[in-house]
C-alpha cells in the first residue's frame, strides 16, 4: 500500500519538479538577460551606481572615514586622530534625515537630503568648538562634507563624492 503511494508521489514530484524548474528558470533567464543590458559604472548624476548586493544602507549605518581619495592623483589621504580613534572621523545617517558624527575632536550635527539618483545635500552643519592638534585635518574634513554632492554604497564601503575625482571613503563601523 505504501509502496504504491510512494510511487505515485515520486511520479507527481518528478513532473512537478520539471514544471517548477521551467516556470522558475525561464523567467529568471529573461531577467538576467534584461539586467545585463544596463552598463555598470557611473550613473547619470556622476556617482557610481549602488551595489545591489550591499548589506549596508545609508540610513542606520555608522561609517568610519578611511580617507580622502583623489582618483586623478591616485592618492588616499589618511587623517591622524587626537581623541579615541573609535569615534574620530565618523558619520551616521539617521532615518529622520539628520546626521551626526565626529571630526578629529569635535562632534557635528546637521541635516541631509538624498534623491533617487544618489545625489546628497548636507545643510545646517554645526559642530562643537574644541581646539586640538591636527585641527587643520578636521577643518578639511568639514569643508569637504559641505561640498559633497553624490554618494555610492558598494560592498562594505560608502563613498561621498565632492566631484568625480575626489571622495570621502568610509567603512561600516560599530561603536
Amino acid at each position: 500500500m505504501f509502496e504504491n503511494l510512494f510511487s505515485k508521489m515520486r511520479s507527481v514530484l518528478k513532473k512537478s519538479t520539471v514544471e517548477t524548474l521551467c516556470m522558475v528558470l525561464v523567467p529568471l533567464m529573461v531577467l538576467l538577460a534584461a539586467g545585463s543590458c544596463e552598463k555598470p559604472g557611473i550613473s547619470s548624476s556622476g556617482g557610481e551606481k549602488e551595489d545591489a548586493d550591499s548589506n549596508f544602507s545609508l540610513q542606520g549605518t555608522s561609517w568610519k572615514l578611511v580617507g580622502i581619495v583623489d582618483v586623478q592623483a591616485d592618492t588616499l589621504k589618511i587623517f591622524e586622530s587626537n581623541i579615541d580613534d573609535s569615534v574620530s572621523f565618523t558619520i551616521t545617517f539617521n532615518e529622520d534625515s539628520t546626521i551626526s558624527g565626529w571630526g578629529n575632536c569635535n562632534e557635528f550635527y546637521g541635516f541631509y537630503e538624498t534623491d533617487a539618483n544618489n545625489n546628497i545635500y548636507f545643510r545646517e552643519l554645526m559642530k562643537t568648538a574644541v581646539f586640538c592638534h591636527h585641527y587643520d585635518e578636521e577643518e578639511l574634513y568639514g569643508e569637504f562634507l559641505y561640498k559633497v554632492r553624490f554618494f555610492s554604497i558598494g560592498e562594505n564601503e560608502l563613498k561621498l563624492y565632492k566631484d568625480k575625482q575626489n571622495y570621502l571613503l568610509y567603512k561600516p563601523y560599530k561603536y
